[in-house]
């Protein structure tokens, strides 16, 4: 059975996710410009610490699980898995 990957946020704090290495610190600024400059060609500008959340479970192929206020904004990036919380 395959083990589901789901990062889990909480916009009220920014969690630093690390993997081991400062290259990674690149890759994830890289990912985040990217996909900035694309939501930003669309018209689409997302907060940028749900940028940074985004950018971050792409690179970890990941999810994000998110609560429904935030949930437009990660809907907006492309390649995205998004879970909405159901409040109840």
């Amino acid at each position: 059975m395959a083990r589901a990957t789901w990062l889990v946020i909480d916009t009220s704090a920014l969690v630093t996710v690390e993997r081991g290495s400062a290259t990674c610190q690149d890759c994830l600024a890289e990912r985040w410009a990217g996909l900035s400059a694309a939501l930003s060609r669309r018209g689409r500008l997302i907060p940028a610490n749900d940028l940074a959340v985004a950018a971050t479970a792409l690179h970890l192929g990941f999810g994000v699980l998110a609560g429904p206020q935030d949930d437009a904004h990660f809907r907006a990036v492309p390649e995205l898995r998004v879970m909405t919380l159901q409040s109840g």
